[in-house]
């Protein structure tokens, strides 16, 4: 199981669909790949914490731009609460639905 987690982009339902990302604009990509992807979370984490673009986790560079922004000021008053903002922001997103 350990090793599943090391490797999660193996396990990504994107994996090799890099002239699906050329052809397609965020939002659609993200439905097409994301709704049922079993890293989703994982995937999501790794595009929030290290500020990538593009598609993450099934959340568009806007929609994480906009969640940094809301977040920012709490991280920046007490770095160690960031694993707890973390874990906020994966069940806020849970609750929408964004991550299934």
């Amino acid at each position: 199981m350990a090793a599943y987690y090391r490797d999660w982009t193996a396990h990504a339902r994107c994996a090799g669909a890099e002239r699906d990302w050329e052809l397609m604009d965020e939002n659609e990509f993200a439905e097409m790949y994301c709704a049922h992807c079993p890293v989703r979370r994982m995937c999501f984490r790794e595009g929030f914490e290290n500020l990538y673009s593009g598609v993450w986790g099934g959340t568009t560079t806007e929609w994480r731009a906009v969640l940094l922004l809301q977040l920012q000021s709490l991280w920046k008053a007490n770095d160690k609460q960031r694993p707890k903002l973390m874990l906020l922001v994966e069940m806020t997103l849970a609750s929408e639905q964004l991550m299934e």
